[in-house]
Formats: C-alpha cells, sequence, structure tokens
C-alpha cells in the first residue's frame, strides 16, 4: 500500500521531471531556431555574393571572408588558396579584425605546406580540423611568431575542386566551442563562395577578353561585322560606321545590309549559301556604295560559325577596300587589248619571252611569217 509521503515524493518528483523536459524542450527549440536562423544566413549571404557588384575577385573573397565570421559567429578568420602542385599556400584574405589585432611585423603571404604548423593539417589531413581549446598542447602546432593575434579556438576546412583542394578557410576565437553545425555551415558556405567565384571569374575573363577583342578589332583597318544567319547585325566596328556613314548604334539588333550594285546581289546570296562545316569560309568581291555614295569595290572574307549541329550560328565578316587593285587591274587588261589590237592591226611579227615564268608570246604575223 502506497503511503501519502511516496505520492508527494511521487507528485513532486513527476514535476520535476516535467520542469526538465520543458526546459530540455525550450533549449531544443531555442538550438533549432538559431540553426535556422544561421542557415537562413547563409542563403542570404550567398544571394548578396551573387548580387555584388564587384571589379576583381579579391572584392568577392573579402566579402565572403567577412560572412563566414557572421555565420559561425568567429571574430578572424583567413582563406589561402592552395596549389597541389607546388604545395604552396597564398593568403588572399585576411579578416579586418585580424589585420588590425595582428603585430606581425613583414607578415607574409606565402607558406610552403611542409613549414605550416596546426594550421596546414586540413591540407595534410586533407579533412576539416577543430581546435576547441588552443591553449592545450597539440603535436601539430610550431608555435606562434611574435606579435601574432591571440587563438582560442580554430576551424579549418579544405575547398575542394575535384580531387584537389584549391583554397583553405579558417575561422577562430568563437565564444563558445565550435560544433559540427559550425563545420556545416563554414563548408556549405565556401562551396557555395567557390561556384560563385568561378562564375565571377569566368565573366571576368569574358569581359577582358571581349575588350581585348574589341581594342584589337576598333584598332583594325578593315571593316568588320558579325551577323546571325539571318542577318541581324550583332557587331560592327568604327571603321565600318564610318565606311557606310552610319553608326553602331542605328544598326546593331537590325537587319542593316550595305547598299550592293544591283548586278552584284544576285552573286552575292548564291555565294553566301555555299557556307559548310567543311568549307566556312567564303571570300567575295562586290561593288558596294560608301557614305558619299561611291561606289567601291570590296573584298569581304566571311566565316560561318557552326555548332555542334551543324547549324550557322554567327557570320564573321571582315572586308577591305579593293577599288585601286581593281582599278589597276582593268586599266592593265585595257592596255593588254589595246596592245594586241596595235599588234593585230599592224601585221608586224612580235614575239615575247618572259624569263620570269618562261613563256613565250607570239603575235599573229609573227606565226605567218614563221609557218605557224
Amino acid at each position: 500500500m502506497v503511503t501519502e509521503k511516496t505520492k508527494e515524493e511521487l507528485v513532486t518528483e513527476l514535476d520535476a521531471a516535467r520542469r526538465r523536459i520543458a526546459e530540455l524542450e525550450s533549449k531544443a527549440h531555442t538550438i533549432r531556431c538559431s540553426q535556422w536562423t544561421r542557415c537562413s544566413s547563409r542563403y542570404e549571404s550567398l544571394v548578396k555574393l551573387y548580387e555584388l557588384e564587384i571589379d576583381s575577385l579579391q572584392e568577392l573573397f573579402d566579402f565572403a571572408l567577412e560572412q563566414a565570421l557572421v555565420l559561425t559567429e568567429s571574430t578572424l578568420g583567413y582563406i589561402y588558396f592552395y596549389d597541389e602542385t607546388t604545395e604552396v599556400f597564398t593568403l588572399y584574405s585576411w579578416s579586418k579584425n585580424a589585420t588590425s589585432h595582428c603585430k606581425v611585423a613583414d607578415k607574409p603571404n606565402r607558406f610552403l605546406l611542409k613549414d605550416t604548423g596546426l594550421w596546414g593539417e586540413v591540407v595534410r589531413q586533407r579533412k576539416e580540423i577543430v581546435v576547441n581549446n588552443f591553449s592545450c598542447p597539440n603535436r601539430f602546432k610550431k608555435g606562434y611568431q611574435d606579435g601574432h593575434v591571440d587563438i582560442h579556438n580554430f576551424l579549418s576546412i579544405p575547398v575542394w575542386k575535384g580531387e584537389s583542394i584549391v583554397a583553405v578557410v579558417g575561422v577562430g576565437n568563437k565564444e563558445s566551442d565550435y560544433t559540427e553545425f559550425d563545420i556545416q555551415q563554414l563548408d556549405l558556405f565556401a562551396k557555395g563562395v567557390w561556384v560563385v567565384a568561378q562564375r565571377k571569374g569566368a565573366e571576368e575573363a569574358l569581359r577582358l577578353s571581349e575588350e581585348r577583342y574589341r581594342s584589337v578589332v576598333e584598332d583594325q583597318t578593315e571593316l568588320i561585322s558579325r551577323t546571325t544567319p539571318e542577318g541581324i547585325i550583332l557587331f560592327v566596328n568604327e571603321i565600318y560606321c564610318r565606311f557606310f556613314g552610319i553608326t553602331a548604334g542605328d544598326i546593331v539588333g537590325s537587319n542593316w545590309a550595305p547598299a550592293v550594285a544591283p548586278d552584284d546581289i544576285h552573286m552575292v546570296q548564291n555565294i553566301l549559301n555555299t557556307f559548310s562545316p567543311d568549307s566556312p569560309v567564303v571570300t567575295i568581291e562586290i561593288r558596294v556604295f560608301n557614305a558619299l555614295n561611291e561606289i567601291r569595290w570590296m573584298q569581304f572574307v566571311n566565316r560561318a560559325i557552326f555548332d555542334k549541329n551543324s547549324n550557322i550560328v554567327e557570320i564573321q565578316s571582315v572586308g577591305r577596300d579593293i577599288t585601286e587593285r581593281k582599278t589597276i587591274e582593268e586599266e592593265l587588261k585595257e592596255s593588254e587589248l589595246r596592245w594586241k589590237f596595235a599588234l593585230e592591226g599592224s601585221g608586224d611579227g612580235i614575239w615575247d619571252w618572259d624569263i620570269a615564268k618562261n613563256t613565250l608570246f607570239f603575235s599573229h604575223g609573227c606565226n605567218l611569217m614563221l609557218g605557224y
């Protein structure tokens, strides 16, 4: 039989258990809310990185590092690029707080893996490194340089590209211990940063390539244009615009075409229809009207760009004025005709030996004299 005292004790213990469960549930809820908030912060930070208007990758990584400190509740951090071939770390970003507190003179920004201490273990062990009591003895430590900022705890992760480590991210001096959640947060964020960096790097490389291409193209004396297969203008250089008396803004995006001499239009269409992956370059010589409405002979070297399905996606054209050459050729042709006419009319026997070409010419009169 249960006594009254025993019942009271049971009720007391039950109440205590209920309070403990409530406390644990509240604590778990707080942790879940905190983790959810930090996950949301990670997504927001990545969105900011995607939208960030930057002039260099340095700005991107500086911003990313400061975001990593917020996500892990740390006060100092760094990003080193790493070269697996040379085993060299190159400092790319160092947190503002660490920079202001570090008093090391002549701080190096390159380290060989063999010369690193604990922080190099992230590469040697090829996994994350967590030390929550940095003051405790550790066989991997090699000590501080004089003036180095004090470290209380430390977390570092490798950044992978395929099978190679391409960078390491380290953070330190969190008020509480680093947890698995911190590792996950930093790892996921670093992966996202690297994807953004590669995209930004590709965009920057493309921009520089386009600038170099444009500077080369604009410095040319040839008329350069790019069009779609349907004839929509994608690009024209300055000399092209001056020659035809138009501006790029007026014609890019339209199907504008230079005025071609009527007798040449059909020939142009026929020749341009001969493009093929095996014969992507077509040269045409046509007469066009320039900005002064003068007819000029132009030679256009046209190259078709094909996709993997052998469809034309773009046509690049380089044109040069060959009017002078055509004029000389025409004058030479007329001169030769007059010379032949004079020879035939005179009846004289004339022969000519072109030593350079090793060819002989005999006039009609000469042939008659020789009995040919």
